[in-house]
């Protein structure tokens, strides 16, 4: 079995300090957290060595990439949900209230 060291690359850490407190005191507890969605994504054994997270348009959310060897292998967005602001995103399965859901 291939293992892979995979690294974080935040792009802005101010807001993503501010989305994770966001996401605990909001969401964390039920499961559908920030800290859920970085862990499947860091988890799931994609061909990936680093995950690249870039402050999205959407309050509390992120676009990302994940890379192998500085080339793109998939990409999308970690958007939070249930804000009452438009998200630009759908949902096959809406939950409800505030969390966060990974977007490809």
């Amino acid at each position: 079995m291939t293992e892979f060291k995979r690294t974080i690359t935040i792009q802005d850490k101010e807001h993503f300090d501010a989305a994770m407190e966001f996401s605990r005191v909001n969401c964390d507890a039920g499961g559908r957290g920030l800290r859920n969605c970085l862990e499947q994504l860091l988890l799931r054994g994609y061909d990936a060595d680093e995950l690249v997270l870039r402050k999205d348009s959407v309050p509390n959310s992120f676009d990302f990439a994940m890379r192998r060897n500085g080339g793109l292998v998939f990409n999308g967005g970690i958007i939070c949900h249930g804000q009452g602001v438009e998200t630009f995103s759908m949902e096959l399965c809406p939950a409800q209230g505030v969390h966060f859901s990974i977007h490809t």
